[in-house]
């Protein structure tokens, strides 16, 4: 998890007014978070969003016990797909979490979802003009070989 993220933002000036105290914890297989010895295919059946909220509520179960936080409430923040999982976790976890702030959090599944596709070439045009189309030569070339690897296997 980026470092930044303990320093600014708003659920940082929320915090700040309300007196709460701020804890993140890094999405397993990213960073240095790495529960399995390599990133087999095997092994990334354990990254999944089910896995990642199961991981939230032993977070939030240890540490309450280790800082002796007792009964005291939590509340879950996230933007985009940490948003989603605050919204799931308080979903799932009603026992362990008092409230969700989930920001432009995807909370559906859709299939073909066009409009973050825009979002996200508007991104990458902001780093470089020719920065969309060389993702998705990319993105074209890995799709080929995946079909091609299919008919290989038939």
């Amino acid at each position: 998890a980026n470092p930044v993220w303990m320093t600014s933002g708003a659920w940082l000036t929320y915090a700040q007014k309300l007196g709460a105290f701020c804890l993140m914890l890094e999405h397993r297989f990213y960073g240095k978070s790495h529960p399995t010895s390599d990133m087999s295919t095997s092994n990334l059946r354990y990254l999944s969003s089910s896995q990642a909220l199961a991981d939230l509520a032993h977070f939030q179960t240890v540490m309450t016990q280790k800082l002796g936080l007792g009964n005291r409430k939590w509340v879950a923040f996230g933007g985009s797909y940490p948003g989603s999982l605050a919204a799931w976790y308080r979903l799932k976890y009603p026992h362990l979490v008092t409230a969700a702030i989930a920001s432009s959090a995807p909370l559906n599944a859709v299939v073909n979802f066009v409009e973050y596709l825009e979002v996200v070439q508007h991104s990458l045009s902001n780093y470089s003009i020719e920065c969309p189309r060389t993702v998705k030569s990319a993105s074209d070339t890995l799709v080929k070989m995946l079909e091609d690897k299919g008919r290989s296997e038939e």
